[in-house]
């Protein structure tokens, strides 16, 4: 260092070179030395550290798909592939073996169980009501009492050849339960309009004993008529035909008795 004077004559001493400048110098040098060098050694090392790096994803080969079955594919059997088996030859039936006491096994059958349809429909059909032809002789009945029967029977006889007409009452048709409340009301008894309806009316009486004026119920509650005795009654037949005398063609399913 050296000394020097200011201006005014006054002697000072002269700055010399800071020591943290010249280590800065020092240290930007080494670093551009440094990067003169590393970049000719990593030029070489380059090709090196490409071959010992692994490949990437991209550039490995695509492996080849191989079909694996499912489970569920696996376990299910093959239907379908193969004819089935032929069927064993029946066993042949010696003369010993047909003359043994033991009868042969029976084959099981399912037992099937008959249901209430098919039961309905196995049970015998009801059989029609007859067209009866038209009466041309009186039948020979027993005398009537005069009274409430005799009424009953009278009004019947009067409506003979008048048509069916269902649900009808008269005067100008009647069905067969319209034919039988009409005559009873003659005599002032008051009916129901159904032919089921008179099982409950009146009292029962055996087939045995019918008398003229008697309510015959027939097919099951489906028919009604009067009874005339002698095995004949007045009735209204079905549609298409008219009030008649006929034969019983079938045992009632029950005599009701209003009268005596």
């Amino acid at each position: 260092m050296g000394t020097a004077r200011s201006r005014h004559g006054e002697a000072r001493e002269s700055p010399g070179p800071k020591p943290g400048a010249t280590l800065h110098t020092l240290h930007t040098v080494r670093r551009f030395i440094a990067a003169a060098l590393l970049i000719p050694t990593l030029a070489v090392l380059a090709p090196v550290i490409a071959l010992a790096a692994p490949p990437t994803a991209s550039q490995l080969p695509a492996a080849p798909r191989l079909a694996v079955p499912r489970a569920d594919r696996a376990e299910r059997p093959v239907r379908h592939l193969l004819p089935p088996p032929p069927a064993p030859p029946a066993p042949a039936i010696t003369a010993a073996a047909s003359s043994s006491s033991t009868p042969p096994a029976a084959t099981s059958r399912p037992v099937r169980h008959r249901t209430a349809t098919a039961a309905a429909s196995t049970r015998a059909p009801r059989p029609p009501r007859p067209r009866h032809a038209e009466t041309t002789v009186e039948p020979q009945l027993p005398p009537l009492d005069a009274g409430a029967a005799a009424a009953v029977i009278a009004f019947a006889r009067a409506q003979l050849g008048k048509p069916y007409v269902y649900a009808a009452a008269g005067p100008g048709g009647y069905d067969c339960s319209g034919l039988v409340l009409a005559a009873y009301r003659t005599i002032g008894v008051r009916l129901p309009h159904k032919a089921s309806a008179f099982f409950r009316v009146g009292r029962a009486v055996p087939v045995s004993q019918i008398q003229p004026g008697d309510i015959l119920v027939m097919e099951g509650g489906g028919h009604a008529a009067i009874a005339l005795g002698g095995g004949w009654m007045i009735h209204a037949p079905h549609a298409g035909d008219h009030v008649r005398v006929a034969r019983i063609y079938q045992t009632p399913n029950a005599v009701r008795r209003l009268i005596g």
